[in-house]
Order: C-alpha cells, then sequence, then structure tokens
C-alpha cells in the first residue's frame, strides 16, 4: 500500500484515495489470503506432515484451477471462490462488492468452522495419527468452540442458501459445457432451415425505452416496420431475441404465432395471405432486462447505478436467422460433434451482397426513440434531441435521426456533465463523468481536425452534430453510432497524457471512432470475407492520417511497429489459416494491426491523393445504400484505375497476397572526406516471401523501392521534427545483398536503416536499424563538425 502510494506521489498524481487503496487491501488481497493460510494449516494438523500438508494444498489448488475445464464453476463448492469486483472510478464498485460480501461471508464462515476444526485436531504433545484424532474429537469440543462451530455452520447454512437463490432460482446457472451444449443444440435445430431462408427487412423503427439505474433494469416497448424486399411472397417470419430479455409482449399485424421457442427466444409468425414482395408489416414488441439478485458469474451488466450502455443487439427483435449465436470455436465444435464453420462468407458469393456484416435482417433504417431515465441523469441516443421534459421523478428524451442509419444504435445513461463547442457548423458535445475532465481538450481537438480533414478528402459529414459519451470502465472500448460515440473511461477519460514517449491514443482512437462515420455509417461492407478491411482497415487508416498531420512521421513511426510486431506475435497464434487482406474474415490481427501498415505504406507508394480519390469514388458509388453493399474487390478496381499498371504488382502484394520482407543492415560505416562531409557505406540484406495460410514461406524476387535513411539519432528518441534526418530517399532494391554508398554534408550520420520507419511487412523490424561505426582517417578536420552533434549519448557510444 504504502508503495502505491509513494508511486503515485513520484508521477506527480496527488489525489491519494485511502478508502480504495483500504478497500483492495481487504477485499483483494486480505480475505482471500486468510483463507488460503486457514486451509494451509488445515492440511498441516491433518497430514502431521509439514511435507505432504504442502503436497496436498498443492494438489487442491490444481483441482480447483482445472475443475471448470470439467464443468465444475459454481463458487459454492471451490473453497475462497467468488465473482469479481471490477471497479469504475464512474461507478465506483457499484453492485459488485455486495455480491462479494456474500462469498466471503459464506468462505469466511467455512474458514471458522476450519479453524475450530484445526485447533480441536492439533497435535498436543506425541504425534497422533488423523483418524484417532477424528474419533475422539466429538469429545473435544467444550462451549466455547461447539457455540462458535454452531454459529460458523449456521452463517456458512444460511449465506450459502441466499447465495444459491440467487445463483440458482432468480438466474439460471450453467456451467461453461452446458453453456457450449445449448449452443450445439441450437444450430442442430434451427440452422439447416432457417439459413438463407428468405426474410423481411426492418425498414423503420421507433422504440420507447424506460432505464431505471436505481434497480439495474430497463423496458423497451417498441415497433418495426418490416417489409418484403425479395422476389417472392414470405409465408412465415422468424423473430429472436437476445438471451437476456424478457418478452413480455409481441404481435404481427395479420400473422399467427404458429412456433414459440422460449429456451432459444425463436418464434415464427406466419401470415394469414402471404407477404408479397413490396408489402409491409408492423412488429410490436415489449421486453425487459431486469438483472435479479446476482449470478455466480458474469454480474457486470450493461446497466448501472451510474454509466448505464446498451444496444440494440442486446433485447430488440431481429428477423431470420443470427449466425451470431453459432458456436465458433473449433475446439468445441468438435467436442460438440458440429462440422467446422466458415468465419466469413466467400468474397465472390453473390447471394450474400445484399445483406451487411453487421446485421442481416436490415439495410439503413429510419429511426425515433424516447428515453426515460432517472430525474439525475442524462440520458442520450443516436438522433437530434427534439424535446426533453420530466414527470414526476423521471426525465425524458426524444431523439429522431432525419436520414436513415444503420441498424444500430444504443442508449446511455448517467449523471453526466457536458461540454460542447460549435465548430464549422457541426455541434460537437463530450458528456463525462464530472471529475473526468483531463483530456476533454484532446477529444475535442481530436474530433474536430477529423471530422474536418474527412469531409475534406472523403466527402462531407453527414450529421449537424457528432457526440462522445462517457461509460464505465468495466469494458475498454469505444464504439461508432451514427453520431454517438459510446466511450470507455478507462481508454480516454481517465489517461495519463502529459508525457510524449507515448502513443496519444486518445486523440487516435477518438479519429478512429470518428472516421467510422464515413466506413461503417456511410459506407458499410457486403456480409462477405474482406468486409471488416472496408470499415476497421478503412478508419485506422484515416486515423493513422489525422494522426500524421498531429504529430508528424516520428510519432507515426512507433505506432506503425507496434502495430506491426501485434500482427507479427498474433499470426503465430493463428487458428485456422491467415488470408490476405482483402479476404480478411474478421481476424483483428489482419484488419487492425496488419492493415494499418499496409495502408499507410499505400498511401506512401503511390500517393495519397491516389487512395483517397479511390475511396472518394467508392462512397459515390456504395454511400448510404445496399443494393449491393461494397466489397474489398470493388476498392481494389477502383485503387487500380487511379494508381495506373505501374503499381500492380504492389497493390497485389499488399492485398491479395501473404507477403512478408525481411530487411536489415548487416554492416554501415562512415569516414570524413573534409570539412563536414561523410561518406556513409551501408549493406543491407533485404528477401521477400510469399506465405500461405498455414505459415508456409516462398521466396520471390524483390524489386521494390524502398526507404534507406541516416540519421543523428536513434529514432525510438526522435518525437518531433526533421533535424535528425541527414538522409532519407526511397531506393531500388532488386538483389539480396546490396550496397549504397552515401555522401552528406553536416554533421556526422550515427544511425543507418532500411526502410526505418516500418512500412514493410518485416518479420522483424528490430534490425532495420543500426549504429555506423565511425572510419577515423587522416582527414581529422571531419571530426570537428562532428563533435557539435547535439545527440551526444549516442556518439560517445559510437565512439
Amino acid at each position: 500500500m504504502a508503495t502505491g502510494i509513494a508511486i503515485q506521489l513520484i508521477k506527480g498524481y496527488t489525489h491519494l484515495e485511502l478508502g480504495q487503496y483500504a478497500e483492495r487491501l481487504v477485499f483483494g488481497f486480505g480475505i482471500p489470503f486468510a483463507m488460503t493460510a486457514v486451509l494451509a494449516i488445515f492440511f498441516q494438523i491433518v497430514f502431521n506432515n509439514r511435507w505432504l500438508g504442502m503436497l496436498a494444498l498443492i494438489l487442491f489448488s490444481i483441482v480447483q484451477a482445472v475443475a471448470s475445464n470439467f464443468g465444475f464453476d459454481h463458487n459454492l463448492y471451490l473453497f475462497g471462490g467468488a465473482p469479481g469486483a471490477p471497479y469504475s472510478d464512474m461507478n465506483g464498485y457499484g453492485h459488485f462488492l455486495g455480491i462479494l460480501a456474500w462469498f466471503y461471508l459464506y468462505w469466511g464462515s467455512i474458514s471458522v468452522l476450519l479453524i475450530v476444526l484445526s485447533y480441536l485436531l492439533w497435535n498436543r504433545g506425541a504425534l497422533t495419527p488423523i483418524w484417532r484424532r477424528l474419533r475422539t474429537l466429538p469429545g473435544a469440543f467444550g462451549p466455547g468452540t461447539a457455540g462458535l462451530a454452531l454459529v460458523a455452520l449456521l452463517v456458512a447454512v444460511l449465506s450459502g442458501s441466499w447465495i444459491f437463490y440467487n445463483t440458482n432460482v432468480l438466474n439460471e446457472y450453467r456451467n461453461s459445457r452446458e453453456g457450449e451444449r445449448l449452443a450445439a443444440e441450437f444450430e442442430r435445430t434451427y440452422r439447416a432451415d432457417l439459413e438463407g431462408l428468405p426474410q423481411p427487412k426492418i425498414a423503420d423503427v421507433s422504440i420507447n425505452v424506460d432505464i431505471y439505474p436505481e434497480e439495474r433494469r430497463y423496458a423497451a416497448e417498441g415497433r418495426y416496420v418490416i417489409e418484403n424486399r425479395t422476389d417472392a411472397p414470405i409465408e412465415t417470419v422468424w423473430v429472436s431475441y437476445g438471451g437476456g430479455a424478457d418478452i413480455l409482449s409481441q404481435a404481427i399485424a395479420g400473422a399467427e404465432l404458429t412456433t414459440s421457442d422460449d429456451d432459444f427466444h425463436m418464434y415464427a409468425w406466419t401470415f394469414d395471405e402471404p407477404m408479397q414482395p413490396g408489402e409491409t408489416a408492423e412488429l410490436a414488441f415489449e421486453v425487459e432486462v431486469a438483472n435479479r439478485g446476482f449470478r455466480n458469474g458474469g454480474n457486470v451488466s450493461t446497466v448501472n447505478y451510474n454509466g448505464t450502455f446498451f444496444n440494440n443487439g442486446e433485447a430488440m427483435p431481429s428477423l431470420g436467422f443470427n449466425r451470431g449465436r453459432l458456436l465458433q470455436d473449433r475446439q468445441a465444435r468438435r467436442r460438440q460433434g458440429l462440422d467446422e464453420i466458415e468465419r466469413a462468407f466467400d468474397l465472390d458469393d453473390e447471394s450474400h451482397w445484399r445483406e451487411n456484416y453487421i446485421s442481416s435482417d436490415a439495410d439503413f433504417v429510419n429511426f425515433r426513440t424516447i428515453v426515460s431515465t432517472s430525474a439525475d441523469q442524462i440520458a442520450v441516443a443516436p438522433g437530434y434531441l427534439e424535446r426533453e421534459w420530466t414527470e414526476g421523478d423521471r426525465r425524458y428524451f426524444e431523439y429522431v435521426m432525419d436520414a436513415p442509419i444503420l441498424n444500430f444504435y444504443s442508449w446511455l445513461s448517467a449523471d453526466y456533465s457536458v461540454v460542447e463547442e460549435e465548430h464549422n457548423g457541426i455541434l460537437y458535445q463530450i458528456y463525462y463523468h464530472e471529475p473526468h475532465s483531463w483530456n476533454l481538450d484532446r477529444m475535442m481537438e481530436a474530433a474536430q481536425e477529423s471530422i474536418d480533414y474527412f469531409s475534406e478528402v472523403l466527402s462531407p459529414f453527414q450529421y449537424r452534430q457528432f457526440r462522445i459519451m462517457e461509460f464505465p470502465a468495466y469494458a475498454s472500448f469505444a464504439q461508432s453510432f451514427p453520431n454517438t460515440i459510446p466511450y470507455s473511461e478507462g481508454i480516454g477519460f481517465i489517461a495519463d497524457l502529459r508525457g510524449n514517449e507515448e502513443i496519444d491514443y486518445v486523440y487516435y482512437v477518438t479519429a478512429h471512432e470518428a472516421a467510422h462515420q464515413w466506413w461503417a455509417h456511410q459506407v458499410m461492407s457486403a456480409n462477405v470475407q474482406g468486409g471488416t478491411m472496408l470499415v476497421e482497415t478503412f478508419a485506422q487508416y484515416s486515423a493513422l492520417m489525422v494522426m500524421e498531420r498531429e504529430y508528424g512521421p516520428d510519432h507515426m513511426r512507433r505506432f506503425l511497429k507496434f502495430e506491426l510486431d501485434s500482427y507479427l506475435n498474433a499470426r503465430s497464434n493463428e487458428a485456422r489459416e491467415e488470408l490476405p487482406l482483402y479476404r480478411v474474415e474478421n481476424q483483428q490481427h489482419i484488419h487492425y494491426r496488419k492493415g494499418a501498415v499496409i495502408m499507410y505504406a499505400l498511401q506512401d507508394y503511390v500517393g495519397e491523393d491516389v487512395v483517397n480519390r479511390a475511396m472518394q469514388r467508392l462512397i459515390e458509388r456504395y454511400g448510404f445504400q445496399g443494393e449491393p453493399y461494397a466489397r474489398s474487390a470493388d476498392f481494389l478496381r477502383l485503387l487500380r484505375e487511379e494508381a495506373g499498371p505501374e503499381w500492380d504488382d504492389l497493390i497485389t502484394d499488399f492485398f491479395e497476397r501473404i507477403t512478408i520482407f525481411d530487411l536489415r543492415v548487416t554492416e554501415a560505416e562512415t569516414r570524413a572526406l573534409g570539412e563536414g562531409e561523410w561518406e556513409t557505406t551501408i549493406r543491407v540484406e533485404a528477401h521477400k516471401y510469399y506465405a500461405d495460410g498455414q505459415g508456409e514461406e516462398t521466396e520471390a524476387d524483390i524489386d521494390y523501392g524502398i526507404d534507406i535513411g541516416l540519421f543523428r539519432r536513434n529514432l525510438d528518441g526522435a518525437f518531433e521534427g526533421t533535424d535528425h534526418i541527414l538522409y532519407f530517399e526511397r531506393r531500388e532494391v532488386n538483389e539480396t545483398e546490396m550496397e549504397f554508398v552515401i555522401r552528406t554534408t553536416g554533421q556526422r550520420p550515427i544511425y543507418a536503416g532500411i526502410d526505418p520507419y516500418n512500412k514493410l511487412i518485416d518479420r522483424n523490424s528490430n534490425d532495420n536499424l543500426i549504429q555506423i561505426d565511425w572510419i577515423r582517417g587522416e582527414a581529422g578536420a571531419g571530426d570537428a563538425g562532428a563533435d557539435t552533434d547535439s545527440g551526444g549519448g549516442d556518439e560517445a557510444a559510437s565512439e
């Protein structure tokens, strides 16, 4: 505790929360440690041998650790077991600490019982076998020990009963294997008949939501207008709901409920007369999400005392078959006797070009919502605030979108403070927890600069407002909804950005989510391979370009190296097979990490204007529509048209193949030619490989223009400016071993590099930059120039 306080003070943070330290010390360490110590003592007394006692404790711990793999994961029989109690500065411990206290009361009582037994079984005098001590145990109880044991047993029974009532009666308890079995049963029951079955699409959405933060509950009453957009009549509509929803009522005008499966929340509605092409119908529903009591695990909920955030996928109805409910894990599918499942539909499968990868039951929909919350909170949803009013202790907000949006929306509620600015006709707002004002300026700046840049180089921003809303750090992500960005406190609002050595991820995440207003909310991809390239890779790239304008290329080097190393580390753990970027199957290390490096290199080679023109044409052709949705192949076609045939091989290498480079500087030396003149010789080794999906590599001829650079200091310490760059040119590399002789004037080169800014997918970027050997000759005049080098530490090291 003292060490933690000291570290905070050393780092300049003086707002010490001693209560937080105390709670963590007691609940996070003290109580679990004490219970483990009691168990260790009990084993020592039972076995009468220190080594056997320690072995028993180790074996017991191992059995507990692996028990969940066999379906034994209830905290009522895992010693000391309890759900986690995550902390959010916005919501505190919320409801979690009370849940943890019940389990600690239960196991604490059992620990007291073990203490009593340990005391009574303790060897006093000569060692006595455990069976003899157990035989005399009943007579060893005195009034004090018997009373204490009885109280401990009674508390354990009562608290255990209360826990069981909450985890197994109020809530359904399922171990991990049971959840797996049910997912397999769902697939066997519905997939063959429903997947690919023509269904109507949602065209219009109107939902009233009532949020009760103090009860961690919300209720929703909604209406969908559904439309038959197929070429044939539809007799039956299948409606499903999220697993956590209670369905209070539902109805489709002109249809009868013919199948009702409450276990899987699947319902079939058969029309009195088949629904004709172009015909519409209305689906009305009422649902509720009520967090009753507590569960054995997974008590993080979307509704919190302060900081509610949920989207329509949690409880609102969807149409047709939902592939998101299928078992994805290959081992789990084998255990359940299921065939391997494709991660995405083939890029050339035309049957899925007219559905997007977020939801197959809707294209762009009209959206309206009225949301209420407690009087001390503000509720937010996508759309423009039409009106706000108060009734009793409830506060109401009505939001309406003035143009169709994706069928993807959310609701938030918290005790927010609001900061806002108007810039270029757009209202920028940040809804935040009052103490969390540290990074508001960075978020506001990033939002405005991103929207300005994207509007300039891509297409006009489609909304009149841009809002960021903070939610608790029980999850660490930000997510882009139409003109609305829920943003975790943990990755933005409480970040420490006082130093310039780290990547400004608050600025970057804000820019990335702003980019999704184009890449998703203007252009959405088809539900086929490569879909996340158009949405996530393009958002990564767009944010990178904003970052470069703000910070310069040296900051980009650190970001690109991070992305490159993350991709290389993850590809070694690929569960199935790696695919080229344009066929990515929602693999994050490809569409985020590799995609960022590829797109940045692309604009560096063919030109930012070329990439922008291809993106502009993609938006013009596929923006705000889904007949069909855009594919990665569509972008590559436009890119080739804009770039010209001279870049065709590079585009193929970057997007359509898995191309790996192995670049390194093997040797570098410099010598003085005269006053302030230097001749540097760089020897490099360069290889290019094509990999298949299993990682098998085949070397190919290399013929690339690759950056060669000379620098005054190590790029790891170069954060801004260009004064450290002595030479930087793209040179033709067409042999595996090459030598470059470069003459420069001014200060002595200290470092030499090939692809020093990590623009290519290089299997080891750590050997791209090395320190240059200084060959001292007779011409000592050049030394004076070197001695004025401000990179003192590096120069001293080179000497």
